[in-house]
């Protein structure tokens, strides 16, 4: 059996080294050691996490939400179908723990972490009884016109996680 060990390293932006430990053939993270709260990067359209099997899909652009003001100048709203499904029975899912941004926010503002903007269809938060189970729901976020690295962030228990998306017109 092998190990990978990822360590991810910004004294500048994070004061720490955080590390996420990934069991080959499972990709499940184990909390990072850092008490800084670094985010974890995953990159993929369906990850593994926690129990859990994230597929997100469908992201596009939008002009407006309804219910929603206009987004910031030079920005542009983001919604993003994720289904959750349990890898294991009694998982619970959090999707107001969900938002999406430009991953270089999060690099420059060391403090910033997006608040999930709300949308008819959200994933909502929930419990997964059986293996195999899934929801499905909108998560919904603003990012930068033209933006190149938009991702999908989630908080999770205590964890966060940032997930790279691609996203479509």
């Amino acid at each position: 059996e092998r190990w990978l060990v990822i360590a991810i390293h910004n004294e500048e932006s994070f004061g720490e080294t955080a590390f996420a430990t990934y069991v080959p053939g499972s990709l499940t993270p184990v909390a990072p050691q850092s008490s800084a709260g670094m985010p974890v990067l995953l990159t993929g359209q369906t990850v593994s996490v926690s129990g859990l099997q994230l597929t997100v899909s469908q992201c596009r652009r939008v002009s407006a939400i309804t219910g929603q003001p206009a987004p910031p100048q030079g920005e542009q709203y983001v919604v993003c179908t994720v289904q959750a499904q349990a890898l294991q029975g009694g998982v619970s899912y959090n999707g107001s723990g969900m938002g999406i941004t430009e991953q270089s926010k999060l690099a420059g503002q060391p403090d910033f972490w997006p608040t999930p903007i709300p949308v008819t269809g959200q994933l909502g938060d929930g419990m997964l009884n059986l293996t195999g189970e899934a929801v499905i729901g909108q998560v919904a976020g603003t990012i930068p016109v033209g933006s190149l690295s938009p991702v999908l962030t989630w908080q999770y228990g205590g964890v966060k996680y940032v997930i790279a998306i691609s996203v479509g017109q």
